[in-house]
């Protein structure tokens, strides 16, 4: 392809790859959901896998140390209920300009379990969640299930998965309404792993590895 092609898909899948959530937030709770978008026409935007709703809201509740997530599973839609883990984060000297905002970096180091390709052996390996808070916003809160750091989290790197805060608003006008999640067959996070991991040999029995029916 010329140049200019080059150009033109490199910012198309940039576009589709990106996708816009709004955290609303209070001291101990607080909502991320999913922004409509102009592109929800199926011509653009990301896209679902078979697991996971691009839709889902979830819920946090500091205090409380619980979250509740609202999202489908193959057209079903599931409450998932249970116990938020608070990171161990270790707080690092570096730090960095983001926005108007100074941010400090913090690194939570996770372990999991990896299975290799076509084999039953399973390794443990460690992965390094990167994280930019601000201590000028003192609110412990975050994207997604990441919390418990001494300022909002306004940058966060988790393996190919960056989030990335372009707007604050604090004090607006009108007070915080924090959504809460109420629809779907409640369940734990581990009732539903269980769930998922058995949706997910049903479609592999129903399908050889060439993708066709068996």
């Amino acid at each position: 392809m010329s140049d200019t092609d080059v150009k033109m898909w490199k910012s198309k899948l940039t576009r589709e790859s990106q996708t816009t959530f709004e955290l609303l937030f209070t001291l101990n709770e607080s909502s991320w959901s999913k922004v409509a978008s102009l592109e929800s026409d199926g011509k653009g935007g990301a896209s679902k896998g078979w697991g996971e709703s691009l839709d889902q809201l979830l819920y946090k509740n500091l205090e409380l140390q619980q979250f509740a997530l609202e999202t489908e599973l193959l057209d079903k839609t599931f409450l998932i209920q249970d116990e938020l883990e608070l990171p161990d984060w270790q707080i690092t000297t570096e730090s960095k300009k983001i926005g108007d905002y100074q941010a400090q970096k913090a690194i939570w180091t996770v372990e999991e379990s990896v299975q290799k390709f076509g084999s039953d052996d399973k390794t443990v390996e460690q992965r390094a969640i990167v994280a930019w808070y601000t201590t000028e916003i003192p609110i412990p809160q975050g994207p997604d299930r990441y919390w418990g750091l001494p300022g909002l989290i306004l940058e966060l790197k988790n393996g190919p998965i960056t989030y990335i805060c372009d707007q604050v608003i604090i004090n607006a006008v009108e007070p915080v309404k924090i959504k809460r999640p109420k629809n779907g067959q409640k369940v734990t996070a581990e009732e539903f792993e269980q769930i998922a991991q058995e949706k997910q040999e049903e479609i592999l029995k129903k399908y050889n590895k060439s993708g066709k029916k068996g």
